[in-house]
């Protein structure tokens, strides 16, 4: 059955989150245990991207994880974990984000700020990541 999936489910519940604070901590648990669950992964990326620039106390304790999806082979959820950990500012990342500064892999993503679909590599966003580690205010 063709329907009875949901396929941006991951996008739609960061989105609530984002927009309905009350519900996080009742639900970034569930988004994030499918982190590691095709075909959720992309989203779940691109979910917590959009939360840990609103709320990234509520995912403290995320940047393990995310540093393992710095060695997916998936361009998305590798230049999505270099820009999450960047906005988490998880330290502990700065090493295997200095590798991935070389990495030319293009892919697409939504940028909030110019409300365009861009092309970044992932070698891009993990040299702003680095950017965002090395920033006394964290922004």
């Amino acid at each position: 059955e063709s329907g009875g999936i949901c396929w941006y489910a991951p996008e739609a519940i960061g989105e609530i989150l984002v927009n309905i604070p009350k519900l996080r901590d009742q639900f970034v648990t569930v988004l994030c245990s499918f982190i590691k669950e095709e075909p959720f992964e992309r989203g779940v990326h691109r979910a917590l991207s959009r939360m840990a620039r609103f709320a990234p106390d509520t995912l403290a304790d995320m940047p393990s994880n995310l540093i393992e999806s710095l060695d997916d082979p998936d361009p998305v959820i590798r230049g999505h974990a270099c820009e999450i950990l960047g906005l988490l500012r998880a330290g502990m990342a700065e090493d295997k984000l200095e590798s991935l500064k070389d990495d030319k892999t293009e892919y697409k993503c939504y940028d909030f700020g110019t409300r365009e679909l861009v092309r970044i590599s992932v070698g891009d966003a993990a040299s702003e990541a680095l950017v965002a580690l090395s920033r006394e205010d964290g922004r």
